[in-house]
């Protein structure tokens, strides 16, 4: 017999997600040099500005 429990918030959101999300990391594309400012409702640590290594605002966070 199939489940016909609705499904919870959680997993509705997780399906709306995943489809948005690439299949593989090979399918992500950016720059490669310059600054990059991500948008607030990606940014979790506040850090919005990223750049190459070495300037005021590197890639990494080191």
């Amino acid at each position: 017999m199939a489940d016909l429990s609705t499904p919870s918030a959680f997993e509705m959101l997780r399906e709306q997600y995943a489809r948005r999300l690439p299949a593989s990391l090979d399918e992500l594309a950016g720059p490669t040099a310059g600054t990059v400012e991500l948008p607030l409702h990606v940014v979790w640590s506040g850090r919005r500005s990223y750049g190459p290594k070495g300037s005021a605002r590197t890639w990494s966070p080191s």
